[in-house]
């Protein structure tokens, strides 16, 4: 509660506490759906990952994860299943996109001094290339023993 007492430059520092709070515990949730949703990497960039937010900051949350809908459309998609509570921009590129675009200087800047809030273990992605390859073989199997040369081809 304020008093009298509270000057301005005190309020204003209970106000900026209070949102870089809010801000802090949406960014861990929202890195946690982006996780479930198959973000191989999260990145914190602009000034909550260089430690200068204030108390009319926003999120600033680069992503890298498979996904096909197009560049345009990902954004409101992806809002309208996050839901953020606090202002945040997204920035959602796949894998290829992110080749693509890893010598922009926006790009470089988020990597140079965005903050990794997540990164999927290579021994992770390796393992889901190892299954998907143990499901194509035994596909690659059915179709062999049906005689279905030319798709067991496919496969190979």
């Amino acid at each position: 509660m304020l008093d009298s007492h509270t000057t301005h430059k005190e309020l204003e520092i209970q106000l900026r506490t209070k949102h870089l709070q809010e801000m802090k515990t949406e960014l861990n949730r929202l890195t946690e759906l982006l996780k479930e949703m198959g973000a191989l990497k999260i990145i914190l960039f602009g000034s909550c990952a260089m430690n200068t937010a204030g108390r009319l900051s926003d999120l600033d949350i680069f992503v890298i994860m498979e996904t096909d809908l197009p560049f345009v459309e990902r954004l409101s998609h992806f809002y309208k299943i996050l839901l953020p509570s606090v202002p945040t921009d997204l920035i959602l590129y796949t894998p290829a996109e992110f080749v693509r675009n890893k010598d922009n200087p926006f790009i470089k800047e988020i990597l140079k001094n965005g903050k990794i809030m997540y990164k999927k273990a290579p021994h992770e992605e390796g393992l889901r290339w190892l299954m998907q390859a143990e499901a194509d073989r035994k596909g690659a199997q059915a179709l062999f023993d049906a005689e279905c040369f030319h798709l067991v081809c496919f496969l190979a």
